[in-house]
């Protein structure tokens, strides 16, 4: 009997799943879909055919689940592609990968379980800053009539 060689994103059974996979499975079925019918409009939406057993593999983590899928999969299920945790990650620019702070993060985030009181709080209100951020962003680009000024 021969061995098969797994993809890194996912090998084995359903236990070694990638969490993309896992959740991919769980949306798709509260989505009331079977494995036919979302490939059926995986097809009717791409032009992309998609096999039942190829999705099934992918779901159990024997195949790494493609950057399309997720993208035209997550909008076949009602989901953002970047609810998928393991996409969301591929989608770092590398400038963002190396910038101190961020290293930061990412370095707490991968010892989670390892993390004091302290250092959990500290990655949840760079989290906070992160959110205010962003949604402060539109206001402070440059050709924004909004832009605040400074009062004289």
């Amino acid at each position: 009997m021969r061995k098969s060689r797994g993809l890194r994103s996912g090998t084995g059974d359903s236990r070694q799943a990638g969490i993309d996979a896992k959740l991919f499975k769980r949306w798709r079925e509260e989505a009331g879909l079977s494995l036919r019918e979302f490939c059926r409009r995986y097809k009717q939406k791409t032009g992309i055919g998609l096999a039942d057993s190829n999705l099934s593999a992918m779901e159990q983590g024997r195949r790494r689940i493609p950057d399309d899928l997720i993208r035209y999969g997550a909008e076949i299920l009602g989901r953002d592609p970047l609810d998928f945790p393991e996409y969301r990650l591929r989608q770092i620019p590398p400038e963002v990968l190396t910038d101190p702070f961020a290293d930061r993060i990412l370095r707490m985030l991968v010892r989670m379980r390892d993390l004091d009181e302290f250092q959990r709080a500290e990655l949840r209100g760079s989290a906070r800053l992160l959110e205010l951020m962003e949604a402060e962003a539109p206001r402070y680009r440059p050709g924004n009539s909004e832009t605040p000024r400074k009062q004289a």
